[in-house]
């Protein structure tokens, strides 16, 4: 079922962030101006508090940016969705909570439940921008300004920075949807330099965190495809069009717009040609495992699994996007199993503590289109059970 395009932000009606977050203006001209940006924040606290204990110092962040093909959107246009997916995690965290309360104590009862917070980014969108990286430029500050101003590098239980102290840094994704997909995984890119710079430098750098999973919705990881020729793209289904595609990617690259080799030799809006952009995705969200032979607090018992989530990619089997992402998402495996094997071999040995990157994937059915998991209003039980099987990767609940 294809939705009405011009129906699908009116779904978001009447649910709106709880505070808006934007950049400093620029106010001398000695100085280059920095980029812009604004925050919207989606938090489920202040709205139930009717008995239950939140814990506030496990709260889980998603830090997202929208889509619309660079020319479009805004960061509040999936808001109901937002509602509904802090609704989902709050109820989905405090079963688990509960099982595992279950296995330590039969007669245990939970107290506290996990929270969900959003901050959905909002950038310059073309042809209002100077050159096709500003997007990207912009998600990149706007990621160093929550992480710095929203107390997300807290200490908490004596662990540094990334470490396994338990607070709120363990617990940070990143991700988008299209255009947006495109932009989380520049960030990553970002992120991922920024890391390796900082700890190869002689120098004290401030701290950069590294996102414990990336989630990819719909994403557009080729800008230079050409979407009216050779393989089927599913056009007779989805919302996206390739002629509004191919006017968009110009709008983009203004005087260059024409050039489609420029475009497939851009990092940013074609990462699916660039095995150094992957890699860097993958070492940005590399899964980490920590197996004790205990709970999660350490004393005897089950044994307790850690694991930082890595890549998780969502996508309609009948989208427009549907060959170049899976042509992504094989790619990804493929540098994620070279970069096992190379490790394995260098070390000698494998143990079950360690690390390698996981790409985990859920894909939709014939009905699907372009972004569905985010339009449950039009897409349904399969949309609100993919939007339950996100969260539940995030929960890292086994399955």
């Amino acid at each position: 079922m294809t939705p009405p395009t011009h129906n699908l932000l009116m779904t978001n009606r009447g649910f709106r962030p709880v505070r808006v977050i934007r950049s400093a203006k620029h106010t001398t001209d000695s100085t280059p101006p920095p980029p812009p940006f604004s925050i919207c924040v989606y938090d489920e606290s202040p709205l139930h508090t009717s008995g239950v204990q939140y814990n506030r110092d496990n709260t889980t962040v998603l830090i997202y940016v929208h889509g619309g093909a660079y020319v479009c959107g805004r960061a509040d246009q999936f808001s109901k969705c937002f509602s509904q997916l802090m609704h989902k995690f709050r109820v989905l965290s405090a079963a688990t909570v509960d099982r595992r309360d279950r296995d330590r104590d039969a007669t245990a009862t939970s107290s506290t439940t996990n929270l969900l917070r959003i901050y959905s980014i909002d950038y310059p969108l073309a042809p209002d921008v100077l050159n096709h990286t500003a997007p990207f430029e912009s998600v990149w500050a706007a990621y160093q300004y929550i992480i710095k101003h929203e107390s997300l590098l807290e200490e908490k239980d004596g662990g540094g920075v990334g470490g396994g102290g338990g607070g709120v840094r363990d617990r940070v994704f990143i991700g988008g949807d299209s255009a947006g997909g495109a932009l989380a995984i520049g960030l990553a890119r970002r992120i991922h330099e920024s890391s390796s710079s900082s700890s190869s430098s002689s120098q004290q750098q401030p701290p950069i965190l590294r996102p414990c999973g990336v989630i990819l919705i719909s994403p557009w990881v080729d800008a230079a495809s050409d979407y009216t020729a050779g393989e089927d793209r599913h056009v007779q289904y989805d919302i996206l069009t390739p002629a509004g595609l191919n006017r968009t990617a110009r709008a983009l690259f203004g005087s260059n717009g024409d050039d489609r080799t420029r475009w497939a030799a851009d990092k940013d809006v074609c990462p699916l040609r660039h095995d150094d952009v992957i890699t860097s995705l993958l070492s940005c969200s590399q899964v980490k495992t920590q197996e004790t032979n205990g709970r999660e607090d350490g004393s005897s018992g089950s044994e307790y699994r850690r694991v930082n989530r890595g890549v998780l990619v969502v996508y309609a089997r009948h989208e427009i996007f549907a060959p170049d992402i899976q042509r992504f998402i094989t790619r990804c495996k493929q540098l994620s199993a070279e970069s096992s094997a190379t490790t394995k071999g260098g070390s000698g040995s494998s143990s079950s503590s360690g690390s390698s990157s996981v790409v985990s994937v859920i894909e939709g059915n014939r009905n699907a289109i372009h972004d569905w998991l985010l339009l449950p209003d039009y897409f349904g039980r399969e949309a609100q059970q993919a939007q339950t099987a996100m969260i539940e990767w995030m929960l890292g609940v086994k399955k």
